[in-house]
């Protein structure tokens, strides 16, 4: 049984796992490469043998991810057994960090537990649908969350463990026990005033995603769009990049535009915003509040769209929602690479926010929504 995940270099990994079988018997559990370009395993395990009894029992182990994989696959290996004997698997789960999470007390007795056999095989479902109370870094289908953060598992003051950053001078990303929309942790921005300076946080999507949902809460210290004096001015505080960087242009983004409105913004090669005939103007997010906050971009069909509040804030799908309609409309699979969260804003009359929270994050091959 095999499932995506996304492994980033000198991160630490945690895999952990609930196990219970018919007959004493055991089984090989790994990350490896996937097949791209081999099966190599990126945990140093190599397939080491991990005994099941017939009685429920919890498993973990820890590694430091060496490489950089976004095709990476968890493996349970049953072998191929001529006589199947049935194993249960609950509580499947890859971590950022050495802890697991707290699991089902009663493994085995939610809807997610799954049952496989020696000699057959599995891909997706079942339990191999992880999610977190913080950082996973997992792969899904049908619907399923590809990864979720609550910030939970973080430490008051630290850095968000999992995320990479853009950090100018005078800025910070931290876990803050201050500001929560669920629990009791958020992460905390403080941005840079400096024009087209970013602060942000990132993290690299996994490889083989046709299409992204990313969903997060914001709350910040002043309102974000509705400003008519933002006019010609843009900032954003989501989107997606192509540049390992992502500090750069090659990005699709959602904030306050032309007006004050919020829409969407293609840098390059548009350089322009969504028309706002093709979304709600009048959407704002204002201070000192959570607000839900989503976009979803969909190189197939060219779309980039956005919500707040679950209210389609703008949609574009052809040349002629952007501002710019006479160049073509070039959302490719390459915008698929990142997605970040945080706070950028250009020229001298834009409304900014000094500081910005985010939490329970979450992205998807799907819509999410704000519940």
């Amino acid at each position: 049984m095999t499932h995506p995940v996304a492994l980033t270099a000198g991160m630490t990994y945690t895999i952990c796992y609930s196990t219970k079988a018919d007959q004493d018997r055991s089984i090989a559990v790994d990350i490896n490469r996937g097949g791209t370009p081999d099966y190599t395993s990126l945990t140093g395990r190599n397939n080491t043998a991990e005994s099941v009894f017939t009685t429920w029992a919890n498993h973990k182990f820890t590694f430091v991810a060496t490489v950089t994989d976004d095709t990476a696959r968890i493996d349970f290996n049953l072998g191929m057994a001529a006589n199947p004997v049935s194993v249960k698997l609950d509580n499947i789960g890859v971590y950022v960090g050495s802890n697991c999470p707290s699991v089902n007390p009663n493994p085995g007795s939610s809807s997610s537990s799954t049952s496989v056999s020696s000699g057959s095989s599995s891909s997706g479902g079942g339990a191999a649908k992880s999610s977190s109370s913080s950082s996973s870094s997992t792969g899904g289908s049908g619907g399923s969350v590809l990864f979720s953060e609550n910030f939970e598992m973080g430490t008051n003051g630290g850095a968000p463990a999992g995320w990479s950053t853009v950090l100018p001078g005078g800025t910070s990303a931290t876990i803050d026990n201050t500001k929560a929309h669920t629990g009791t942790n958020s992460v905390h921005l403080r941005v840079s005033s400096s024009n087209a300076a970013a602060t942000r946080i990132f993290r690299r999507l996994p490889g083989g995603i046709s299409k992204i949902y990313a969903r997060a809460w914001i709350y910040s210290s002043a309102s974000i769009g509705g400003n008519p004096a933002d006019f010609r001015d843009h900032g954003d505080f989501m989107g997606t990049s192509r540049e390992a960087s992502v500090s750069g242009n090659l990005e699709l983004r959602f904030g306050p535009v032309v007006t004050g409105r919020l829409a969407g913004f293609q840098h390059t090669p548009q350089d322009g915003p969504t028309k706002a005939s093709v979304g709600d103007s009048t959407q704002k997010i204002p201070a000192n509040t959570w607000t839900c906050v989503e976009i979803s971009v969909q190189p197939a069909v060219e779309t980039f769209q956005g919500w707040v509040n679950d209210n389609l804030t703008f949609s574009a799908n052809k040349p002629a929602d952007w501002d710019n309609g006479n160049i073509a409309d070039t959302i490719t699979p390459d915008d698929l690479r990142s997605v970040y969260f945080g706070w950028r804003g250009y020229g001298t009359g834009l409304v900014r926010p000094t500081e910005v929270w985010f939490d329970d994050i979450a992205y998807s091959e799907t819509k999410i929504g704000c519940n």
